[in-house]
């Protein structure tokens, strides 16, 4: 569960941040406990979308008067 927890935080926070609540540094995290999911391999092949195309595709579409 260590690893898993390591990836969810190395995605949504700064290497360093999530190193050093594991104890050691971000090159020792990246090595050993840092996880490759089939979720990063979908979104290699799909391409990231572009700054902003996420939200725009989440925001309502609001009539104008």
């Amino acid at each position: 569960m260590r690893t898993s927890c390591a990836t969810d935080w190395a995605e949504a926070l700064p290497a360093h941040v999530v190193a050093k609540w594991l104890g050691h540094s971000p090159l020792v995290a990246a090595k050993h406990d840092l996880q490759t999911r089939d979720a990063h391999f979908e979104v290699a092949i799909r391409g990231m979308p572009r700054v902003g195309e996420a939200e725009a595709k989440a925001a309502p579409i609001r009539a104008t008067a």
